[in-house]
């Protein structure tokens, strides 16, 4: 089974547009001609797709990032390496192969928000704290699906030297046959582009 995962406004609008083409801007990343923001991951022979529909939300910037991570083991190191002391705090409460998926879980969640900000793993990823809580549930008319209700909130806290663009968090994950998937969901009121450099 290949899991997916497609966080979507509800909007009757978006199958009238499914025959878009999806093509390659000259600075290389992809680019669409509908309201769409897309984002991929995979592991492990698996991948995981994200696609939110922007539907008339022309007035407010939204984009999308995923992730997904095999659970494997975690060491301490890579923990204390790259988990802030919030985020080993919350691995640490868990024991055994528990430890491990959260451990995987914080880092898929830092890798989701990263690629909302175009970053990647340029960013110091002890500028980002994501642990679990209901305070990063997603903006209402958004899901993710499959199985909405297996998905559970996490919280971003961002360091004043990650540049956020004016985006506001908010994302979830959940186990998935072995793998950990994360979504996190980046919205600004602001209409400048999040390329535009707009603050």
């Amino acid at each position: 089974m290949r899991p997916e995962a497609k966080p979507a406004a509800a909007s009757t609008r978006a199958a009238a547009h499914g025959s878009q083409a999806i093509g390659h801007r000259r600075d290389g990343r992809t680019g669409a001609a509908i309201p769409l923001a897309v984002s991929n991951s995979h592991s492990h022979g698996h991948a995981l797709g994200a696609a939110l529909w922007m539907g008339d939300r022309a007035a407010r910037e939204l984009a999308v990032g995923a992730d997904l991570e095999w659970v494997e083991p975690r060491s301490d190191l890579f923990v204390a390496d790259f988990l802030t002391a919030e985020e080993r705090a919350y691995v640490a409460a868990a024991d055994g192969g528990d430890r491990h998926a959260r451990a995987n879980a914080v880092w898929s969640a830092k890798e989701a928000v990263l690629k909302v900000l175009q970053r990647g793993l340029t960013a110091d990823t002890w500028w980002l704290t994501c642990v679990p809580g209901s305070s990063g549930a997603l903006p209402a008319g958004i899901s993710a699906i499959p199985e909405p209700g297996a998905w559970e909130p996490f919280t971003v806290t961002c360091d004043p030297r990650l540049e956020t663009h004016g985006l506001a968090f908010a994302g979830c994950w959940r186990r998935l046959d072995g793998f950990v998937a994360s979504l996190a969901i980046g919205t600004k009121t602001n209409s400048r582009r999040l390329t535009d450099g707009g603050a």
